[in-house]
């Protein structure tokens, strides 16, 4: 009976310290600095932020050079295209966000959150539009869908899958607006894409045309891709509400601190720089330069600055080479 009675007072003693220490070990992995409960308001202005600092990025590094309408004293390599960090900003911290609150705001808060619900779908398809457009197949239904960000092994969606699913969650989302909400909370009172100056509540009315526009944008970008599938949604799209004027655009407002609220290209170029370095900015490049001053179009004034405009005064003009009726400058008859 002793041995009994301490073998029972020995086991009561460790499951008291073995649930002390599952506490106090619970305490210890909360980071007391973390906000666990998101709300779309605290992440919304970084959302949008990372989001079009990561697309001027692509294009400054990419796409000025490969599309020959800019050129830039910069050369890519293959070993960029996995070393460049695109994937892991967009999935990580774009959608990781978006997708948590797509949940919270589709399960928990039902109809008082639908409009929060439906911009969280709209800048969402926005991203995977340019995410596929620019690299093709992409993750997307399998993409964080367990709701883990540690999720290592998912599928690559097709163009077609990826686009169909975009359509069909812009649907969702203009169904989902409603301007006339009872529930005067169902916004963002700092909305940087459709408030005031960045500074107002979330203008509902735009947000909805963006949302149409955008699925008619893309419904007929897929048209050679599938032609039933275009018909469908520009349809419904040309039922409903579109951005028909200028004052609809969407014009993203940045913040009033330099160093960390301005858009990537001020940063880069223009925050801090002490001094003009011409071969860091896009120039035009030779083809579109050509097309824009034979057809006479105005937009080129618009567009850039006249030759040496912001450069010293001693350097020589630049020089426009006539390729079409002469052989260019770097053209030799050995081709060597």
């Amino acid at each position: 009976m002793k041995k009994l009675s301490y073998l029972l007072a020995t086991l009561f003693i460790g499951g008291t310290l073995l649930t002390s220490c599952t506490d106090d070990f619970e305490e210890v992995n909360t980071n007391t600095n973390k906000v666990y409960d998101v709300e779309l308001a605290d992440v919304w202005a970084g959302t949008v932020q990372r989001s079009m600092n990561l697309f001027a990025e692509l294009n400054y590094n990419r796409f000025l050079n490969f599309s020959r309408t800019a050129i830039l004293q910069y050369s890519t390599s293959p070993g960029q295209d996995t070393g460049d960090g695109v994937f892991r900003n967009f999935y990580v911290n774009l959608l990781r966000d978006m997708v948590a609150l797509e949940r919270k705001y589709g399960t928990e808060q039902g109809e008082a959150y639908a409009n929060r619900l439906a911009i969280i779908k709209t800048w969402e398809s926005y991203c995977f539009y340019m995410m596929a457009s620019m690299y093709g197949p992409i993750p997307m239904s399998d993409a964080i869908s367990d709701g883990s960000e540690n999720k290592r092994y998912y599928r690559y969606d097709s163009e077609q899958e990826v686009y169909t699913q975009i359509l069909e969650k812009l649907t969702e989302a203009y169904d989902l607006f409603n301007p006339s909400t009872a529930y005067v909370k169902d916004v963002l009172e700092h909305d940087p894409v459709f408030g005031a100056d960045g500074t107002g509540s979330s203008d509902l009315v735009k947000w909805r045309k963006f949302c149409n526009t955008l699925r008619l944008n893309i419904a007929l970008h897929v048209q050679n891709m599938d032609i039933q599938l275009t018909r469908k949604y520009a349809a419904m799209a040309l039922d409903g509400d579109l951005i028909d004027g200028n004052d609809d655009n969407v014009v993203l407002s940045w913040g009033s601190q330099e160093a960390n609220s301005s858009s990537w290209y001020y940063r880069r170029f223009i925050y801090n720089q002490t001094s003009f370095e011409k071969t860091t900015y896009p120039a035009c490049g030779e083809y579109l330069y050509i097309y824009l001053r034979t057809l006479g179009d105005p937009r080129i004034d618009a567009w850039f600055n006249r030759t040496n405009e912001l450069a010293s005064t001693n350097e020589k003009p630049f020089l426009v080479v006539d390729t079409l009726t002469r052989p260019h400058q770097c053209f030799n008859k050995d081709n060597t």
